[in-house]
């Protein structure tokens, strides 16, 4: 497992503990066309960095009592809303606003994650294998178009892990949509 301590004031105990906080590395793509992801997460949230330092999106998304992840991908101006409520072995949420957004419908059932982000028409399929040792493989999209998707061991929580990576995918392929199209 790959994990870091954060420090406290004080540990569960009234000690100098921390708590933990597990590390999510993965890729979307292949070495050339893909995506880095490199995220913290807690039970308080999810933070960290999909794609480069110059083309990717920061995420930060915040959990609460509710059992509600809610945040940001992106910056202020250049960046969508995620919100997303896992309950038990489904979650759904959505990227982006009413209008102009996507859904995301994920289910793991034994060892795979499957599901959907888009729409009927413009979307993408999700399907991952959990890995005994904690790493989640699979793919977004169909087989010929599409993207690979690798997590390192130590996923925490698959199910969570998998909508991140379906979230950053979406973004940063509407985002190359975007860039190519505003040069042309």
């Amino acid at each position: 497992m790959n994990f870091r301590w954060r420090l406290g004031a004080c540990g569960p105990n009234g000690d100098a503990g921390g708590e933990a906080v597990a590390v999510w590395r993965g890729r979307i793509g292949g070495a050339i066309a893909g995506w880095d992801i490199a995220v913290e997460a807690d039970a308080a949230g999810i933070r960290g960095r999909l794609g480069g330092r110059i083309w990717g999106a920061d995420l930060r998304l915040e959990h609460d009592a509710e059992g509600r992840w809610a945040g940001r991908m992106g910056g202020a101006i250049a960046g969508r809303d995620v919100e997303f409520v896992a309950d038990g072995g489904r979650l759904q949420g959505r990227l982006g606003g009413a209008v102009i957004g996507a859904d995301l419908v994920l289910e793991r059932s034994g060892d795979r994650v499957t599901g959907r982000i888009g729409g009927a028409l413009v979307g993408f399929d999700v399907d991952v294998a959990v890995r005994p040792d904690g790493s989640v493989a699979g793919r977004l999209g169909g087989s010929l178009v599409g993207y690979d998707v690798r997590f390192k061991p130590g996923v925490s929580d698959p199910l969570l892990a998998t909508a991140v990576a379906a979230v950053a995918c979406w973004e940063m392929v509407h985002r190359r949509r975007v860039a190519s199209g505003a040069s042309s």
